[in-house]
């Protein structure tokens, strides 16, 4: 078997599942009993039979040979079946994948691989070509609220939804995340986990800041976008986080100036009138500033020099195009 999609989306998780399936006392069941001793050591991650390996630690063939090839002729110790389940399978050197093609191609029957990835491109054609290929995809935005407010019931304690929606933005659909993030603020709050509390802990921006420098560059304003960037560096916000909030903020415009796409935040449909290539210009000057960031030995200067820049208007261009099919028309009147 083949897992493979984002980082902590449950690969490794639903291959120990699969393993307790196949070797369940009562199995093979899909619905594993969870007591015998084959469940409860493979949910400890003492199974006997099912020997997990880090692929990113142990890359060389010799690791390979030594934990996967010379041990997969012998019987299961005590279960049914003997389990291999190797993550971050992409990470194997193709001398390993080569030793290993051979037993995958021909496996006892007693043996099942399952082999977890983030990159299924890095894996060889001729390993995917022998594996049973099961995609994971990000878990959505309200299905990691759901399971936020599982647990925080569960250990007793009071979150606001607004917490838990800030929590599964950050995460990126990578619930993993989303639950070390929550472990973090339920340690950094007193009792009860607040948007306040979720925003301090991530270091998001207060949405005035953000509303206010977009506004400023949208009217190209240097005196109304100095007054943001102020309280910003104020308050030690991180540059680099107000580029990428005010991108995240201009793509939904830019979506919505489309046609497609959800409605702008509260505060935000005021700033939804430009025409699409203006917030396109504008997310690729972001894009650029970013990257200039990143390797500047002069960071502030660099941010400065690249959010004012965002004031040009050299974004205007259906303005520019209709003032040049105004003047071609003219000219093609015979007008002086």
């Amino acid at each position: 078997y083949l897992f493979f999609g984002p980082r902590g989306i449950g690969k490794t998780t639903v291959a120990r599942l699969l393993a307790r399936a196949l070797n369940c006392a009562s199995g093979p069941t899909p619905d594993p009993c969870g007591s015998c001793p084959s469940c409860v050591e493979v949910a400890a991650g003492t199974g006997i039979d099912v020997l997990e390996l880090d692929a990113a630690s142990h890359t060389q063939v010799d690791k390979i040979r030594e934990m996967i090839i010379e041990t997969v002729a012998l019987a299961p110790t005590r279960d049914r079946r003997k389990v291999f389940i190797i993550d971050e399978v992409h990470m194997l050197s193709n001398a390993s994948f080569n030793a290993l093609l051979k037993t995958l191609e021909e496996p006892p029957a007693h043996v099942v691989f399952i082999l977890a990835t983030t990159e299924l491109a890095k894996i060889p054609a001729t390993i995917v070509s022998r594996c049973q290929r099961f995609r994971f995809r990000a878990v959505a935005p309200e299905d990691a609220v759901a399971a936020l407010e599982r647990i925080a019931k569960a250990e007793k304690v009071k979150a606001e939804p607004e917490a838990l929606a800030l929590i599964a933005k950050a995460s990126g659909g990578a619930l993993r995340d989303a639950l070390s993030l929550l472990d973090q603020a339920m340690a950094f709050a007193d009792g009860k986990v607040t948007a306040a509390t979720v925003s301090e802990l991530l270091g998001v921006l207060p949405e005035d800041i953000l509303l206010a420098a977009a506004k400023a560059v949208l009217a190209k304003d240097a005196a109304a976008l100095a007054e943001p960037l102020a309280r910003m560096d104020a308050e030690g916000f991180d540059p680099g986080q107000l580029l990428r909030d005010l991108r995240e903020r201009l793509q939904v415009l830019y979506r919505r100036s489309l046609g497609v796409g959800a409605e702008p935040a509260a505060g935000w449909a005021a700033l939804a009138g430009e025409p699409p290539e203006t917030y396109a210009c504008l997310i690729k000057r972001l894009n650029k500033v970013l990257e200039d960031l990143r390797s500047s030995d002069t960071p502030q200067l660099t941010f400065e020099l690249g959010v004012y820049g965002l004031l040009e208007s050299a974004y205007d261009l259906r303005a520019w195009v209709q003032r040049l099919e105004a003047l071609e028309r003219r000219l093609a009147g015979g007008a002086a």
